[in-house]
């Protein structure tokens, strides 16, 4: 991942999803920098509350190619300051951090056959490096879910291409034509699953609870830039559907789809994630599943129960 405002609400979910186990956590180069979204992690698990039980491991700092044209992106004019909006939360001790690097874990989780899913939420250049370097892993992953392309509709960093893709085309065209299956969560389902400050008034009780507050503080400037590019007051919960699918698969269907990734950095489509709507059978590179459709409602309640408090941890009212 690389937290980034919606990677921290998908990190969230997890956390308080009674159940879910998390064996690790990488970050990349994407919104922030890997290092950067790694001490994001940090603030992110001390806001909740956790005491992390795992790592949280640096990845690369760069794609495996080079920088998407325009040079090296900088995404906090849309997640605000180091990526997190002005939030009042300490800065995290860079001790706590992992000596592992993400390609690491990556290679040491699937290092044999395993049940652990791989939820990518940022750009792909780690499991792609991590596939380069030990090839054999590729049978050992379960599964990938993937927040990134955007397969029937407009891209949002540029006019065909969704951000995570763009950032490391190489990466994703290597990670969809291998053989590991994979669920695409796209900016097709994505855009149709809005959060507004009201959502976080009615259910989150940022005056009076801790969690609520930090994520009020870290989507104001989110929703502020919405607000300002698109004249929507709220944000889209990208990150936080695919790690809600990973969880919870019921609210999404998908498509199986051959699935090919622009890579040429003179293209004016550089990034666009292209599928094949013709009924053909003889494809070289593997179908994945794609989203086509969500029931935005049900994953919408899932995702407040989950962030909201529970009986226990509910706020008394302000005074």
């Amino acid at each position: 991942m690389d937290p980034g405002v919606d990677d921290a609400l998908a990190l969230l979910v997890a956390l308080r999803i009674p159940g879910v186990e998390i064996v690790g956590i990488g970050t990349s180069c994407g919104n922030v920098g890997a290092k950067q979204s790694a001490l994001n992690v940090l603030r992110t698990l001390a806001a909740a509350g956790v005491s992390a039980d795992f790592p949280v491991c640096v990845g690369l700092e760069e794609p495996l190619s080079d920088w998407p044209p325009g040079g090296k992106p900088n995404a906090e004019f849309v997640h605000g300051p180091q990526g997190l909006g002005s939030n009042s939360q300490p800065d995290p001790v860079e001790r706590a951090l992992s000596r592992q690097t993400a390609v690491e874990l990556i290679i040491e989780t699937y290092g044999k056959p395993s049940d652990v899913l791989l939820v990518v939420t940022g750009p792909l250049t780690n499991v792609a490096k991590a596939l380069g370097q030990a090839p054999d892993i590729e049978q050992n992953i379960p599964r990938i879910v993937f927040m990134g392309g955007a397969y029937r509709v407009p891209g949002n960093i540029a006019p065909y291409s969704e951000f995570n893709v763009w950032m490391d085309a190489v990466a994703a065209a290597t990670i969809f034509a291998s053989s590991i299956p994979l669920t695409a969560i796209g900016l097709d389902v994505a855009l149709e699953c809005p959060f507004t400050p009201e959502d976080i008034e009615a259910a989150l009780y940022p005056d009076t609870w801790s969690i609520g507050r930090y994520i009020s503080e870290i989507t104001s400037h989110y929703m502020d830039f919405y607000r300002r590019a698109e004249g929507f007051r709220g944000c889209h919960l990208h990150d936080p559907l695919a790690m809600a699918v990973a969880i919870w698969p019921e609210p999404v269907w998908t498509q199986p789809c051959h699935v090919q990734v622009v890579t040429d950095r003179e293209s004016p489509v550089f990034g666009m994630t292209v599928i094949d709507h013709r009924a053909r059978r003889e494809r070289r590179e593997p179908a994945k599943d794609v989203a086509v459709q969500v029931d935005s409602s049900e994953f919408k309640r899932r995702f407040l129960s989950a962030l909201g408090p529970s009986e226990r941890e509910h706020p008394s009212p302000a005074k």
